[in-house]
């Protein structure tokens, strides 16, 4: 059983700076942001509203919208379905429903990872469980913490965590996320109800018990996605793999190794990473790899105006 939540900004073009865009809501808070408030919906409520009508008639599983913490970010709930090739078909729907209900009310809707140098960036969070046969979620203990399977496939996400980071994380932009404070993991770490780590056991509902899989960028391709969360989950589930101490606190405090946050290593510990090559295939693993370092190249080439303003007339 799998569930999205995806991220994503309306934003519009800067006039007074060519290339860069602003946020479409004026006033931000300095403090804490607008994480689920209330009233800044209603600056996009006619979009908003639009946006819930289109997706009955298109039936995606549309389960509430709410505000996130940067000036006009927000998130999109998607009901689980137990079909995870529905469910990333259902993810691309939407991302383009969003896109095109933002354009008639003259927005532009944007899953670009980190679309602000001082704001939280969009990401997909996937939400997972299994049923056996019998329809049971093996998750389940009937307490809080779940059962033993769960923490083995926790411990698989973890161990594969570093070397999927190139699924998770797939364009230059999204590795801008990876900062203290941006509500991103920075390590493969693990705890109840902490949204500072990389998989996350929400509370609620024992019979809901799931991990929450925190990494992704909004950019991140779904079907990618899922094939190697299930594939880590699998295979910790195999392997009987822990995910040692769960973290109570500061996430970002860790002293585990911490993921890579530069695209460079990222591709590198995919390419050699024999988890990916079994899981997805060694000729998906290649090409793959040579488009990713093809992008990195093409980025390394050019001269950014930070550049330009630190040395053009400095140095």
């Amino acid at each position: 059983m799998v569930a999205a939540e995806l991220e994503f900004s309306l934003v519009s073009w800067d006039e007074s700076r060519p290339g860069h865009t602003c946020p479409t809501i004026p006033g931000h808070s300095p403090v804490g942001g607008n994480t689920y408030g209330l009233d800044i919906l209603n600056h996009h409520q006619a979009m908003l509203e639009d946006l819930r009508l289109a997706c009955e008639i298109q039936d995606l599983p549309f389960d509430g919208v709410v505000k996130e913490s940067a000036p006009s970010q927000y998130e999109i709930n998607m009901h689980h379905v137990d079909n995870p090739v529905l469910a990333a078909k259902q993810i691309i729907m939407m991302k383009r429903l969003i896109k095109g209900v933002a354009g008639k009310h003259g927005l532009i809707a944007s899953f670009m990872p980190k679309p602000f140098e001082d704001e939280a960036g969009n990401g997909m969070h996937v939400h997972c469980s299994v049923l056996d046969e019998k329809g049971v979620n093996i998750f389940d203990d009937g307490t809080e913490l779940g059962t033993p399977l769960l923490h083995n496939a926790i411990g698989g996400c973890l161990k594969y965590m570093a070397e999927s980071m190139a699924i998770f994380a797939p364009s230059y932009n999204a590795y801008r996320r990876f900062q203290p404070g941006c509500h991103a993991p920075t390590s493969p770490s693990w705890g109840y109800e902490n949204r500072t780590v990389a998989v996350r056991v929400p509370a609620g509902s024992n019979s809901a018990r799931r991990l929450e899989h925190r990494v992704a960028g909004a950019d991140a391709n779904p079907y990618l996605l899922f094939a190697v969360l299930l594939s880590a989950i699998r295979e910790g589930i195999l392997a009987g793999q822990s995910p040692g101490k769960p973290v109570s606190g500061d996430g970002y405090a860790t002293k585990k190794t911490l993921l890579p946050v530069y695209m460079p290593d990222a591709v590198r510990f995919f390419s050699e990473s024999d988890f990916i090559r079994n899981a997805m295939g060694a000729e998906f693993q290649r090409i793959f790899t040579l488009t990713k370092q093809q992008e990195i190249a093409e980025f390394q080439r050019r001269i950014t105006a930070l550049e330009y303003r630190s040395y053009l007339e400095q140095l």
